[in-house]
This record gives C-alpha cells, structure tokens and sequence, in this order.
C-alpha cells in the first residue's frame, strides 16, 4: 500500500474567501389576516395569528439570471479549491492556481457586473408587473431604489495567507504556531476524506449505470454530464490534492486511463467497451472501499 505523504498547507495553498451579496427578493406579509384563509370542511377556522406569509417581491428573468450566474461562481471555486472545515465559507487553493483563479474571478465579476446593470434597468418595470400581481399584499415601501437594488449585488473575494504573522513574537508565536499545525492537520484529514468520499460517489455512480439493465431489458440511461463530471474531477485532482494522498493518486490516474479517449457515446453503444469500463470501475470502487472510502 503507498503511503500517503503528509504536506504543509502553509507552503503549498492560501485560503480564498468568496462573497456574494444579493437583493433580498422575499418579505413576510405583514397583514397576514388580509389573506383568506378557508375553513375546514366541518367548519373548523385557522387562527390567523399562528400564520406567518411570505410574499415573494420581484419576478424577474434578470435577477434569475444573476442567480443562475452566481451558481456559476462557486460551481468554479467548487472545481479549482478544496473547502476548509476549519472555516466555513473559506477554502484552499494552491498556490500554483492563485494567478488563474484571481483572474477568473475578476473576469466572473466583471461579467456579473452587466448582469447586475441589466436587472437595474428593468427593476422600475419588474416593481409594477410583481406589485399588480401581489395585490393586496402588495406594499411599495418593500422596495428600495433602482440604485440600492443593484447595490445589494456586492462580489467580493481575497486571498489569506496561512501563516502565522511575523509581528506575533516569542511565546505568542509559538502558540499560535503549534494551533496553526494542528489546524492543517485537522484540514488535511477532512480534505483527504471528502476527496476520497466525492471519488468514491463518482467511481460508484459510474458503475451502477454501466452494471446491469433496465426492467425493460435496455441499458440503462447513461447521461454525458455523467462522465463529464468525472473526467472534471480527475483533471483537477491534481492541484486539489493537497493532502498528497497518494493512494488516491494512483487510482485516479488509473480510472483517467481507462476513460482515454472514451465518450459516453462509446459507453452507451459499444458493448466490449462498456464491460471493459465497468469491469475497471468495480476494481476502483473495491479498493476505494478497502480504503474507508465508501460513506
């Protein structure tokens, strides 16, 4: 078995921290007893003051699309870093990935920006169409200006330094030191088990789609997202792994040479292939398991 290297994230990664602000697009209904609430059929009527209602403020394509767009960001952040357990809300990059990530995110924000400039445009238009379709709940103090709307869609991230500051002299250094080692301990045994257990849902998925049929006799669907997702994740294990988990390593670059140059296409078509794949996937999926892998 090979022996998973132990590695210093202060060395090898910063911490990213991603911040995305937006417009609070729902309201509890403050006169909930302007809402009709119907009896039950032997009469029985609901208390009105044990009912709170929320009213949703704006339809709008635009804040969808922003939203949509949003998704898009920590999907990337998801791809390039490795979250920190430690730290909600924060995660590790390594720091041979700090310049292309700090420029996708700015080109991310940039585009988000005119996204952001478009809902702003429509806004004054989108108040009336969602006011007229609220009704009675329909309140226009719910609603601040165009210019504040679009002010509550703040992008913002940094980059922090995992190692302990200079400024911190003898005895206080140490200290903070020695919670500073334990902490990328405690990081890099979650990162070495969520990355593990993710391969493992990958390997696992891939197989269960591949082994067996349908109750109609025909194989069973095998979407190209599928594999997309897992070719994705083995792209970018390399500069996730910070753990240096070795034996996970070798496994990925093993299920990389089994997929080489296979579509699902081939996957969904192609018998021999298809049990080649399989075949190759269930050895994975065991040694995974005999790793703790399995959840």
């Amino acid at each position: 078995m090979v022996e998973t290297k132990k590695t210093n994230l202060t060395d090898k990664a910063v911490l990213l921290v991603l911040k995305l602000g937006k417009f609070g697009n729902s309201k509890r209904v403050k006169d909930a007893g302007a809402i009709e609430v119907r009896p039950t059929s032997e009469g029985q009527q609901a208390d009105k003051d044990l009912i709170r209602v929320t009213k949703q403020l704006l339809d709008a394509p635009e804040i969808d699309a922003i939203g949509k767009f949003d998704a898009e960001i920590r999907g990337y952040v998801y791809g390039v870093s490795m979250p920190c357990d430690e730290l909600p809300g924060f995660s590790f990059v390594a720091n041979e990935m700090i310049e292309q990530v700090d420029a996708e995110l700015t080109d991310m924000k940039a585009k988000r920006a005119v996204l952001v400039a478009l809902a702003k445009d429509a806004y004054p238009k989108r108040v009336e169409e969602t006011q007229a379709r609220l009704g009675i709940v329909a309140d226009a103090t719910d609603y601040p200006g165009a210019e504040e709307f679009a002010e509550d869609y703040t992008m913002s991230y940094r980059f922090v330094s995992l190692a302990v500051p200079d400024a911190l002299k003898g005895d206080l250094r140490d200290r903070e030191a020695m919670k500073a080692a334990d902490a990328v301990v405690s990081a890099e045994d979650a990162m070495r088990e969520r990355m593990r257990s993710n391969f493992y849902d990958i390997v696992s998925h891939m197989e269960d789609r591949l082994n067996g049929t349908r109750e109609n006799g025909k194989i069973k669907i095998f979407r190209d997202s599928m594999l997309e997702n897992a070719v994705q994740f083995m792209q970018g294990f390399a500069f996730r792994n910070l753990a240096n988990d070795d034996e996970l390593a070798a496994l990925v670059a093993e299920a990389q040479d089994i997929l080489d140059g296979l579509t699902a296409e081939d996957l969904r078509t192609v018998e021999e292939v298809r049990a080649n794949v399989l075949a190759g996937f269930q050895q994975i999926k065991a040694q995974l398991e005999e790793m703790g892998a399995k959840a």
